[in-house]
């Protein structure tokens, strides 16, 4: 704004010496000229900021979206030369841009660390594990699991679960161990899996996962032998 302003008292100054020169051959009164010059070069002045400030606005509006939209890749272009105030903030949007980029590229990092250590677990866990994970909404089961609970798939929705009033208690568990995050002892639910006609009781320990400060990613629960389990019980009523 102040390289601004200088131009714009060099322009005055020039136009208002040759503006007296002119006035002086023509016999014009040269406070009407003066008074209209200085209009049209405010008018002019108003003008050129009114466009820099409708162009930072557009691409100001054009970053915002692309952050929005999960794109950390493009900033505001900035003019080499300039130093007015429009440009200092397209700087400091761009130090934003840049800092939300970081941020999204350690977040994707830690995602990927910790879907490898959940594929870790599933693969070499001889103990029957079911991962419930909140982000993507699923119900993975390692060989073991997929075993006892006499399923083909590795995976299953959660919404799919969720439509089997037999699993009200397994959601339960799993909403109260994501809402409190404290591993419970032990709990014995009945979870039905889609296309099963049938539901197994299953012994479960809860894990809640989480990644550093994020949100809730995970619930591990470690499953017990469902014939065990209720043989378990059974020998325990009788007794």
């Amino acid at each position: 704004m102040q390289r601004l302003l200088t131009i714009f008292t060099g322009a005055l100054i020039a136009v208002l010496s040759g503006v007296s020169l002119a006035a002086a051959a023509a016999g014009v009164t040269p406070v009407s000229l003066i008074g209209l010059l200085c209009g049209l070069l405010g008018v002019g002045l108003l003008l050129y900021l009114l466009i820099h400030a409708i162009r930072f606005v557009r691409d100001l509006r054009r970053v915002t979206q692309r952050l929005i939209d999960g794109k950390y890749d493009s900033g505001m272009a900035v003019g080499a030369r300039r130093k007015d105030e429009l440009n200092q903030l397209r700087k400091r949007v761009n130090r934003l841009v840049d800092r939300l980029r970081a941020y999204d590229e350690l977040r994707a990092r830690q995602v990927r660390s910790t879907q490898r250590a959940f594929e870790t677990i599933m693969q070499n866990v001889k103990q029957p594990v079911l991962l419930a994970d909140t982000q993507r909404e699923t119900l993975d089961l390692n060989p073991a699991a997929a075993d006892i609970l006499k399923c083909a798939q590795p995976s299953v929705s959660l919404a799919a679960l969720r439509k089997i009033a037999a699993n009200r208690e397994f959601f339960e568990l799993l909403k109260k161990a994501t809402e409190t995050e404290k591993t419970a002892q032990h709990e014995r639910v009945q979870l039905q899996l889609p296309a099963k006609e049938t539901s197994e009781t299953v012994g479960l320990n809860i894990i809640p996962v989480r990644v550093q400060e994020q949100e809730l990613r995970a619930v591990i629960f470690v499953a017990g032998d469902a014939q065990a389990e209720t043989a378990s019980g059974s020998e325990t009523e009788t007794g």
